[in-house]
């Protein structure tokens, strides 16, 4: 997330997606070591095969990470507008600023066992209770609490 404004009447969001790359980046880093310390001790090497796929499979996804999001509070104009650009198509979202009641972080479990971790999304609350994604997916990380702190701290300016 990069806050490009953040003056009195004015914020402007960028959510690049840089912990989904971080994660990939990781996971390719961990398979790549899991297949060459396999290649290493096994005998004929074939096993290590699973985790170079996976490797490959993660950078794949790490180069067809594209886009990302802008969201522009604007308090003096009484507006709000969201940008998401996921790679492939490119969604607009506009309301007045005047509606917008509060920021959250949803929370849900990865998976339906307890051993998973958590996953959020930021979402934006409106008058009526109509409430606003700012990411297609819930993900892991800090980025969702971050972006919805900075945006708390701005309707609290007011």
């Amino acid at each position: 997330m990069n806050i490009l404004e953040n003056t009195e009447d004015r914020l402007v969001i960028e959510d690049t997606h840089e912990d989904k790359k971080l994660a990939l980046k990781i996971f390719i880093v961990f398979m790549l070591g899991m297949a060459i310390y396999l290649f290493v001790t096994e005998l004929d090497g074939t096993i290590a095969a699973f985790p170079g796929v996976l490797a490959i499979a993660a950078y794949i996804a790490l180069k067809l990470t594209k886009g990302g999001n802008t969201l522009t509070l604007d308090r003096k104009a009484n507006q709000i507008h969201f940008v998401m650009d996921d790679g492939k198509e490119v969604t607009e979202f506009n309301r007045p600023f005047s509606e917008l009641v509060r920021a959250f972080v949803s929370e849900k479990r990865s998976s339906s066992d307890s051993t998973s971790g958590t996953v959020k999304c930021p979402i934006l609350v409106f008058e009526g209770g109509e409430e606003f994604k700012l990411r297609k997916h819930h993900s892991a990380g800090t980025q969702s609490r971050d972006i919805v702190d900075v945006i708390t701290e701005f309707l609290e300016k007011s």
